[in-house]
């Protein structure tokens, strides 16, 4: 909203009871989430949580991105703060900024992810475009079935048809005597 447009909001809002205030500032919040866009990026391909939470129990994938090889865009993924207190907003002077820091504030507990976030204000349900030298790695979890590892490498087979570069594909195993996890170069079979 332009200013003018916030302070006559503003002034609707002072003769409003609280409950009218926040169910309007709900629906605004809720419309403004449904909206926007957020591709997130771990930090670090060994985290056991971060497999069991985001691919399935270690039966998913992981794909690695090299910042550096599509810059303009990994440049904009911002880390995410962890944090005991919810963000403070203020309603009232509400901008652009304040919905961003709203979500790049997690829980922190959640902190082991490392997470960055692309966020795109307009731009929900749809993907972001790379760069495809900026794909370096697709890594296979732990659990991954052979339908799986079959699909990777066939979409690889794909990419390489059609004259992209190689993408490098690892193997995820549980290490032998410890909680952690150990990344090796994967086989063709």
């Amino acid at each position: 909203m332009t200013f003018k447009e916030r302070e006559k909001l503003a002034g609707k809002l002072v003769r409003k009871t609280d409950d009218e205030i926040v169910s309007r500032l709900q629906k605004i919040h809720t419309n403004q989430l449904s909206e926007t866009g957020v591709c997130s990026f771990a930090g670090d391909p060994r985290s056991i949580l971060m497999w069991s939470h985001y691919a399935a129990s270690h039966t998913g994938i992981c794909i690695q991105f090299e910042r550096a090889r599509h810059y303009d865009l990994f440049a904009g993924a911002l880390p995410v703060e962890y944090s005991q207190d919810y963000p403070g907003v203020n309603w009232i002077k509400y901008v652009e900024s304040d919905f961003i820091n709203v979500l790049l504030r997690k829980y922190i507990g959640w902190e082991y992810e490392k997470e960055h976030r692309l966020i795109d204000v307009t731009g929900a349900n749809r993907s972001f475009e790379f760069r495809p030298e900026a794909l370096t790695a697709v890594l296979l979890g732990c659990q991954a079935s052979r339908s799986v590892k079959s699909l990777v490498r066939e979409t690889l087979r794909e990419r390489a048809s059609a004259e992209m570069p190689a993408v490098k594909v690892y193997q995820v195993v549980k290490a032998q005597k410890k909680y952690s996890l150990v990344i090796h170069s994967a086989q063709e079979s």
